[in-house]
């Protein structure tokens, strides 16, 4: 039996790199600020397990002071 489309996204945006994926959900968290359309960036959001979130967020900080200086 094949993979549902969430497993294939979940193993999808595992294979990313940490700091493409810290983008990725950064980009994501942005749009829902903004009120934009969150269908997408709710559910993919939905996909990372919360422990996977809080790393790549803390990867994102970090890579926002780097580019800060």
């Amino acid at each position: 039996m094949g993979q549902t489309s969430t497993e294939r996204l979940r193993d999808y945006l595992a294979q990313l790199p940490p700091k493409a994926q810290a983008l990725l959900m950064r980009e994501f968290e942005r749009a829902i600020e903004r009120g934009e359309d969150t269908v997408v960036a709710t559910f993919v959001l939905g996909v990372y397990p919360q422990p996977i979130l809080n790393a790549l967020d803390q990867l994102a900080a970090r890579a926002t002071i780097s580019a800060s200086r």
